[in-house]
Formats: structure tokens, sequence, C-alpha cells
């Protein structure tokens, strides 16, 4: 009689179940392929090689590096840190956008909001991004080289194979282009040990809980009690 009572909130329950597993395993990157294997990495750099029209100085240490990366893959999520300094001048290279007219903070611009939609399916996004507010704080041991730098992000990838995927992913190659064009960026892969979420979501989400707990014990009763009030006087 319960269930048969209670069969809409059920089947509402099983829904939302089903979706909540559905975007665990979305998130996780459990259907993207999982771990890499070497040829998947050479695969990914054969077409990350064909997309990136830039100078092979620049493009070739890169790949080498990325290959290292990717067959130490441990199929878990990361973060990459980006660390980037903004041209004085747009870099006018041999593949780069003919006709752009803007500053080399633009050019980063347009990279930035260009990849952010496939980065969302890949099930990657930002964690942070905003612009530095001064200078290193504790010293400039370093040289300036090290330093000045002028933004600064973080992004969630699921796994490693999610980063090459961007990279080789059709128009990547152009969208590139504006990065190169607009500014000098590190990337740091960062494994993902110690992540700690901005304490106002849980801690929100722990009151509405609690709200909606105590409203639906309290609707519980007033209906029971209703319920056997409507029984005795019949």
């Amino acid at each position: 009689m319960t269930i048969e009572k209670y069969k809409f909130e059920w089947k509402v329950g099983l829904i939302f179940l089903i979706l909540c597993l559905g975007f665990i395993t979305w998130y996780s990157g459990m259907l993207n392929g999982g771990k890499l294997t070497k040829n998947d990495v050479e695969q990914y750099l054969t077409q990350i090689d064909k997309n990136l029209n830039w100078p092979e100085e620049v493009k070739q240490p890169m790949l080498q590096r990325m290959r290292s990366w990717g067959e130490a893959d441990d199929g878990k999520q990361f973060f990459m840190l980006n660390m980037m300094r903004f041209r004085d001048q747009v870099y006018q290279y041999p593949g780069a956008i003919k006709g752009f007219s803007g500053t080399a903070k633009e050019a980063d611009d347009i990279y930035g909001h260009e990849t952010t939609d496939e980065l969302v399916l890949l099930a990657g996004h930002p964690i942070l991004w905003g612009d530095v507010q001064s200078a290193n704080i504790t010293s400039d041991i370093h040289g300036p080289n090290f330093d000045n730098w002028n933004r600064i992000g973080v992004v969630r990838y699921p796994n490693r194979r999610a980063f090459f995927e961007l990279m080789a992913s059709e128009g990547y190659g152009e969208t590139a282009a504006y990065k190169l064009m607009g500014s000098h960026t590190y990337l740091i892969p960062v494994s993902s040990d110690n992540v700690y979420p901005d304490l106002r979501l849980p801690v929100s989400a722990g009151f509405i809980v609690t709200f909606l707990f105590i409203a639906w014990r309290r609707s519980l009763k007033f209906h029971q009690k209703k319920q056997l009030n409507s029984e005795g006087t019949v």
C-alpha cells in the first residue's frame, strides 16, 4: 500500500537517481576511453601536430613533453595551472590569424572564450580564472621572466585523455593560434590529491537540506494526524 500511495514520488526519485549517476559517470570521464595507452598518445600527438600551425621550435618541444606526460597517465582527474603573460605586441608568426587587428590581450581572450564550450563537452571546466593583482609579493629573486604574470587560471579535467582530446579536436588549431599570438603561457598539470570546495556551497546546501527535511517531517506528521482524526470521526 505504501509503495502504491507514493508511486509518483518513487518514480521521480528513480529518475533523479539515474540522472545523478549519469552525470557522475560523465563528469568522472568514464565515457571518454579512460587511461591513455602509448598508441593513444601517438595518435593524438599526430593529430595535434597537424592541428597546430605553430613554429616548429615552439611546437616540437611541447609535443615531446606531452608524450612523456601522456604515457605516464594514471587515468585520474587533474588540474591544469595556466600562467599567462600578455605579449607587448601580437605575435605575427607564419600561421597566425591574418587580418587580426586586436591587442595581445584580446587575442588571448578569444582563445579562452572559444575553447570553453569544447572544454565543457569533455567534462572539464575552469575552477579559477582571473587577472593578477600584483607582482610576486615575496621576492623577485628569479628575475622578470618568472614574474609579472597578467592572468592565472586553473582548469579541471576528468583525465589526461580529455586534455589530449581537446587539443586534437577539429578547429582547435585555429583557436590555438590566438593563444600563441596573445600570450606567453605556462601549463603545469597538478594532481588532485586535496581539493577543497568553496565552503559557501556545502554549508548552504546543508542548511537547505535540513530545512527541507524538517518541513517534510512536519508535513508528514500533519497528514498522519489529519488521517487519524478523519478515521476517528467515521
